[in-house]
């Protein structure tokens, strides 16, 4: 068992020793027949928090708006489309190998994506608004694979994740000094969709220490919207007929975060 533990000691110190005072591209990274050794230790976990953009295509919810804004010729203000939410995201990285050039991550995480517009106007004299708030709430579990260009610099060119994405949908209405009306809807299911990118790491300490900006595309809908007592939200103020269309497609999608990992 002494014998064991010293043969472990020895190893690790070798692998740390290699990583310390090998040339800067394989203190990040093992090549050649080092490379099934190097995977073997180096695996890394952590954390990420960012900030990210989603774009999409709100046909539903957007025409019901027209259809708002047409009926209230009065308005001040008129209530603009929705499209774009942006907000924090925070992830981990639960496995992270490296073999050769390449770097393989699994990663899970969480986005919170907000957008809200506001129609004005004025009744006998009092100032009145209406709020539309959207809230996107996304989990994603995927895995990417990056190349390394240099110690301080990788490209990630295969990322994909699969999307869970629910949404909250206020709609708030004020008038003068009085207390807020608010009506909250949710998606009456949840979506299943997938998010595409790619991006470039830039290594602040490697490989602990990240800045790392991607851009791509998500695919994603959400259909029927209901109110708390089961009710769905019809296609506009003149229909009865249900809304299923209240974001028709996902698409462009931008983050930029730091990431810190923990060598397991």
């Amino acid at each position: 068992m002494n014998k064991f533990k010293f043969l472990t000691k020895a190893v690790i110190l070798k692998v740390a020793l290699l990583l310390a005072f090998s040339s800067p591209l394989k203190a990040q990274c093992c090549f050649g027949e080092e490379a099934f050794l190097c995977l073997g230790y180096l695996a890394y976990s952590g954390i990420y928090a960012g900030y990210g953009v989603q774009f999409y295509n709100a046909e539903g919810l957007n025409h019901y708006i027209e259809v708002y804004n047409a009926n209230r010729p009065h308005l001040t203000e008129k209530m603009d489309d929705f499209g774009m939410g942006h907000g924090l995201l925070i992830g981990a990285n639960l496995a992270r190998f490296q073999a050769d050039e390449l770097l393989f991550n699994f990663e899970g995480y969480y986005q919170h994506s907000n957008e809200e517009h506001t129609a004005k106007a004025t009744v006998g004299g009092i100032e009145a608004s209406r709020t539309y708030d959207l809230t996107l709430q996304t989990w994603g579990f995927g895995m990417n694979v990056s190349y390394f260009i240099s110690r301080n610099i990788d490209i990630k060119f295969i990322d994909v994740s699969v999307l869970l994405t629910s949404v909250k949908f206020e709609n708030i209405y004020k008038e003068g000094t009085s207390t807020d009306i608010t009506e909250t809807l949710k998606n009456v299911d949840l979506s299943i969709g997938v998010n595409l990118n790619a991006g470039i790491t830039f290594y602040i300490i490697p490989p602990y220490i990240s800045i790392e900006p991607s851009i791509g595309y998500s695919l994603f809908s959400i259909g029927e919207m209901e109110f708390s007592d089961g009710t769905k939200l019809a296609k506009d103020e003149n229909s009865t007929q249900a809304m299923d269309n209240f974001i028709s497609s996902g698409g462009l999608y931008g983050s930029i975060q730091m990431i810190v990992l923990i060598p397991l």
